[in-house]
């Protein structure tokens, strides 16, 4: 975990918003079904990198966090619910908002690591509707994200189904449970269908005139927590 996370720390500075007509371009003409099929870094050869990258087009900017999953007494799931020391969280907003954290979309993601295998991942958003708030944990994030009536959003979850997955707006939870953090495989896998993460702490309200990169906010709140 400590040469992950150094490797983290190598690359301080932060994303761009920068979002070009050819990063929207990416998120049509990319196969999705290489996020499924392959494992390796680059998924692709280097020609065709050069010629489409595959940009990050949305929740460029973000910050990332060490974390650990300490499970509830008497919970009954398995794998990585049991408890994991090992984890990064990266929370981010969809788009680049207009000003301070007004009209956002927070969302996160958090990858356990496991022995001699993969990592389990997840990721999590408290819904697709905009809100006019400085407060990034207003609200509660789920692994299964809410229908909306954006026709974007629609366009962009029937390009996710036309590949690997019929169910785009959902994230499943087994492989989560399936492995615990030394990588052995549960004999009786046991999972959540969804998970609600309830926030215990909140970001600073701010005013219209108080221009605060929102990543600084959760820097300075996540300092402070254990």
């Amino acid at each position: 975990m400590a040469a992950i996370w150094a490797k983290v720390l190598e690359t301080p500075d932060s994303n761009t918003w920068w979002l070009t007509p050819f990063k929207l371009l990416s998120i049509v003409v990319h196969d999705f079904n290489l996020s499924f099929e392959r494992t390796d870094f680059l998924q692709n050869t280097w020609w065709s990198l050069w010629l489409l990258p595959r940009w990050r087009a949305i929740h460029t900017v973000g910050v990332v966090q060490q974390i650990r999953w300490e499970p509830v007494a008497g919970q009954p799931y398995t794998g990585i619910f049991e408890g994991n020391q090992y984890g990064i969280v990266r929370y981010s907003i969809g788009l680049e908002p207009w000003s301070g954290l007004k009209e956002a979309i927070p969302g996160f993601a958090v990858k356990f690591f496991r022995d001699g295998m993969h990592s389990g991942n997840m990721h999590t958003i408290s819904g697709l509707s905009a809100r006019k708030t400085t407060n990034f944990f207003e609200r509660d994030f789920i692994n299964h994200i809410e229908e909306s009536r954006s026709a974007f959003i629609q366009v962009g979850a029937g390009l996710f189904s036309t590949g690997q997955s019929v169910f785009p707006m959902t994230v499943g939870t087994k492989n989560f449970a399936s492995y615990t953090q030394a990588g052995q495989l549960e004999e009786n896998i046991k999972f959540p269908f969804r998970v609600v993460y309830k926030p215990e702490v909140s970001t600073p309200a701010r005013g219209d005139e108080e221009n605060v990169p929102f990543t600084q906010d959760l820097v300075d709140t996540l300092s402070q927590t254990d």
